[in-house]
């Protein structure tokens, strides 16, 4: 799932011709053809010209070949902004070739930034020469950077294991040619914020944005996958200071203010007492208007409710057409929310024996129960996603 999620983003994030990246998902390549007098679809390490160094110390690449029908083909030529990363390439590859191309880029991050972790000890890769070469860049640098050199082709993802190997253009690397990766727009942030009423405050923006990729390094996923630019230049703008308030953000729900929200409010909270800032005033609510609604409860309520009015997991995933683990979600989904479930009746729902229970239940004690993709490594693969979901919603009932 992991693997699939990031070849999303990578097709997603591509500045070049769409077609290379979906064909490669299916294990087919492009034929150099020209469309429309243009020039053929070659992937972005063959797309960068003679690279000149900026004043900044950036690069910036020239000719962009198009296939003519994907939107970055149609939108036209556009400046592409590089930086030089070929060090970093080749720590990279050393690590991939140095724990046997196996391990997905999670891993091979720990060890390029000297991670302590019990994956690590435990095979010896903090004996490597490349244990901790890396430790420079944030993890989150180190996965953009993973997602780059898997386009370039310098490596390649397993979509069924999400382990990484060698790639086809690795040798070139590694007998000296450079390699430049896409530098992200510096003005991203101010673009997103011109639709704002006023202006954000920038050092509360930026106190967000590094306890963003604290928390996004401790669960091992992309920082936006904890709030995006976008909500924290919102935060950063209205100073929201309650839960209520906070909620009204872009991108903040009921899950992501239960997870998350505390850390951010009491930071905005400090920021705001350092500088005097009151509290807004609270807005009188609008007077409910004599009009009759029909109120339509979402699935997850109506999931929820059934459950916990004795009507079994089977007996919901037949009813509604459904697999188990999609009513597992609806019901984790239902609890997030505030409403209760009997933690009892969840943990009948586990077909595991006791003693595996405890072994699962551990492994969440140390690992949190945020992400279920640690706690999964953790235990070597041997319990099925569906049994940790039945148990992580276990916790979350008792919690």
């Amino acid at each position: 799932r992991q693997a699939r999620l990031e070849a999303m983003i990578r097709y997603a994030e591509t500045a070049g011709c769409r077609r290379v990246p979906l064909l490669g998902y299916f294990g087919e390549m492009l034929a150099p053809v020209t469309v429309n007098n243009a020039l053929p679809c070659v992937p972005l390490a063959d797309r960068v010209s003679p690279v000149k160094n900026d004043s900044a110390g950036g690069t910036h690449g020239s000719t962009l070949s198009r296939c003519g029908h994907c939107d970055n083909c149609r939108a036209g030529e556009r400046p592409v902004e590089l930086a030089e990363v070929t060090a970093a390439a080749r720590d990279f590859l050393a690590c991939v070739q140095l724990t046997g191309e196996c391990f997905g880029a999670a891993h091979l991050i720990d060890v390029l930034r000297g991670s302590k972790s019990q994956r690590v000890l435990n095979r010896r890769h903090d004996r490597l020469p490349v244990y901790g070469a890396g430790r420079e860049r944030s993890a989150e640098e180190w996965r953009e950077l993973a997602r780059q050199f898997i386009e370039q082709g310098i490596v390649e993802q397993d979509l069924q294991f999400a382990g990484l190997r060698t790639g086809v253009k690795a040798q070139g690397v590694l007998d000296g040619e450079k390699v430049f990766v896409r530098r992200p727009p510096a003005l991203a942030v101010a673009a997103i914020a011109e639709g704002a009423p006023k202006e954000h405050d920038p050092e509360l923006f930026e106190q967000l944005r590094r306890k963003r990729r604290e928390l996004a390094d401790q669960a091992r996923v992309p920082a936006y996958i904890i709030f995006s630019d976008r909500a924290l230049v919102e935060m950063a703008t209205h100073l929201p200071r309650t839960p209520d308030q906070l909620l009204d953000i872009n991108g903040v729900g009921e899950a992501k203010l239960a997870n998350y929200g505390e850390a951010f409010l009491q930071l905005i909270r400090e920021h705001c007492a350092a500088r005097g800032i009151s509290d807004p005033p609270l807005q009188e609510a609008p007077k409910p208007e004599a009009t009759a609604w029909v109120t339509v409860k979402r699935r997850f309520e109506e999931v929820g409710e059934a459950f916990a009015a004795g009507e079994s997991l089977d007996a919901l995933a037949a009813r509604l057409g459904v697999k188990r683990g999609t009513i597992l979600q609806h019901l984790q989904r239902y609890c997030d929310a505030g409403h209760p479930l009997e933690a009892d009746r969840v943990l009948a729902c586990s077909t595991l024996s006791p003693e595996a229970r405890g072994r699962v239940l551990a492994a969440f004690g140390e690992l949190g129960h945020e992400w279920l993709g640690p706690v999964h490594d953790a235990l070597g693969g041997s319990v099925p996603y569906e049994e940790l979901h039945v148990l992580r919603l276990y916790l979350t009932c008792r919690k």
